[in-house]
């Protein structure tokens, strides 16, 4: 998730700062920084997810609603996780 690109960068802004390399420096601060944008699009693509799974579960109770039923109660199959319902020996 990017910590690679991190520290990588980090021991070569060292090694080109110990060198006297600034080309070595630059790259390694570069590669830091590609590190940090992985890193943050990780953190974005979660929240995004986050949010997409709130959207489709209001939607379920937009409908649920619009077909008379009462939006706090389960759906229809009890609240049963179908995951849960089709492997064997699940409570």
């Amino acid at each position: 998730m990017g910590i690679e690109d991190k520290v990588s960068g980090r021991l070569k802004q060292a090694a080109g700062s110990l060198s006297g390399k600034e080309a070595l420096r630059r790259e390694g601060k570069e590669e830091e920084r590609r590190g940090d944008i992985k890193r943050e699009a990780a953190r974005e693509r979660e929240a995004a997810a986050r949010h997409q799974d709130e959207a489709e579960r209001k939607a379920e109770e937009a409908e649920r609603l619009e077909r008379g039923e009462d939006a706090g109660a389960p759906a229809r199959d009890g609240g049963v996780d179908p995951d849960t319902r089709s492997r064997p020996g699940a409570a």
